[in-house]
């Protein structure tokens, strides 16, 4: 039986009770883990994402130590397996019973410019850490899936914002003989508080990992979904512990890795789960002791945001000409302002300028600050061709900012430029 990813993602989310999984879908997976032939082994093989390696084999083995005497006799019981959670329940229902129809997605294109196929998405992270500080060992916190209505109070905010990626054309690997498509994480910022700590996400952009996504099915014949993301991303944790009020900055020395389900492009209403659990180190001491561990996460990606997919373009500007010998030019720009919006929403924007954009990211120099509107005065640029862009920026829960992708550069020249006639 054919369900849709967002059947599955509501579940996960508990938007949907487990009851409203057809009674055909519960009833194969219930024989399949019943069956007196089943081993660890079978199970770890039939739910490709289940876990990597001796952990998967573990919570395989754990489903089956589960079963009573009579064996399972409902979903909730294999939900409520310790170490399974939901992303790993929906996991092993669709696998089991093999829920998801194949489709051949367009991920390439024969025109120019052709690139990777961008996608932003409103992101939740709901995940379970250990502090390990000293006087602080042991205690746990986490961020759960929250509903509207009790958002916004003390101790009461999702880790929730945005992300964006990526996609290449798919090609065939020779090596492990299977299509597969580069990812590339392009954004993350992520941000919430419980009652222990104010924390926000960032992409450890020094790092460069090779994500990508698979065909489940190992022997098709071109690409298809659905498909297996793997993601290998470091991240930094911005960490504010309330009782003490002490920050630091935290960066891990693992991969750490997840993997999800894909089912279309944009991967919309799609989870992924962590394969196992991340030690942070505080960034000011690397090699010594790690402060945080993070023990299990599930990230959702919910639908269209409007931070990282929005693109601010100059729609106006004037030239106007310095006054004098020695008078600089002076130069008016005008965008279309779309502050606030949510989840993520947009606090200001900053102005850049740079006389050659050749020279890359480092040419590139904020003039302005912040900027609460649609226009700007640079009021004394040097003379000759110049080049502006337009920035969103976005303020996190302990007040850093974070850029989001520039508009378009915009060339300002005097209107007797030797390139006019």
């Amino acid at each position: 039986m054919a369900l849709d990813a967002a059947f599955w993602f509501d579940i996960a989310r508990g938007d949907q009770p487990i009851s409203a999984i057809p009674l055909t879908v519960g009833a194969q997976v219930i024989n399949f883990l019943n069956d007196k032939t089943a081993t660890a082994a079978s199970i770890f093989n039939a739910v490709p994402l289940l876990g990597e390696g001796e952990r998967g084999l573990a919570l395989a083995q754990a489903i089956l130590d589960a079963r009573s005497g009579s064996g399972f006799t409902s979903l909730q019981q294999v939900m409520d397996v310790p170490g399974v959670g939901p992303a790993r329940f929906t996991e092993i229902v669709r696998s089991i019973a093999n829920t998801d129809p194949v489709m051949f997605p367009n991920l390439a294109s024969a025109v120019q410019p052709a690139g990777p196929i961008v996608s932003a998405s409103e992101t939740c992270l709901a995940f379970t850490y250990e502090l390990l500080l000293p006087g602080l060992q042991g205690v746990r916190g986490g961020f759960d899936i929250l509903p509207a209505d009790v958002l916004g109070g003390f101790g009461n905010r999702n880790c929730q914002d945005a992300s964006s990626c990526s996609i290449s054309a798919p090609s065939f690997n020779e090596q492990l003989n299977q299509f597969e498509a580069q990812v590339q994480i392009t954004g993350l910022i992520l941000d919430g508080e419980d009652d222990i700590a104010r924390i926000a996400i960032r992409m450890d952009h020094r790092m460069l990992p090779y994500d990508w996504i698979r065909p489940l099915n190992p022997h098709a014949t071109q690409f298809q979904f659905p498909a297996m993301m793997q993601l290998n991303n470091s991240m930094i944790l911005d960490l504010e512990l309330k009782e003490s009020g002490e920050r630091m900055t935290l960066v891990s020395r693992d991969v750490p890795c997840q993997v999800g389900r894909v089912t279309a492009w944009p991967p919309y209403r799609m989870m992924l789960h962590t394969q196992d659990q991340v030690k942070y180190y505080n960034q000011a001491d690397p090699l010594g002791p790690a402060v945080l561990k993070i023990l299990d996460a599930t990230t959702f990606l919910i639908g269209p945001e409007n931070f990282l997919s929005a693109r601010t373009d100059i729609t106006r500007y004037e030239y106007i000409p310095g006054e004098g010998e020695r008078g600089l030019p002076a130069v008016v720009l005008n965008w279309v302002p779309q502050l606030g919006g949510s989840p993520m929403p947009i606090h200001y924007y900053e102005v850049h300028r740079s006389s050659n954009p050749n020279h890359g990211e480092c040419g590139w120099v904020n003039v302005s600050g912040p900027v609460y509107g649609g226009s700007w005065v640079d009021p004394n640029p040097p003379r000759g061709p110049l080049y502006y862009r337009v920035l969103p920026v976005y303020v996190d829960i302990l007040g850093m900012p974070y850029h989001g992708f520039p508009g378009q550069a915009r060339r300002v020249e005097p209107a007797d430029s030797v390139f006019r006639y």
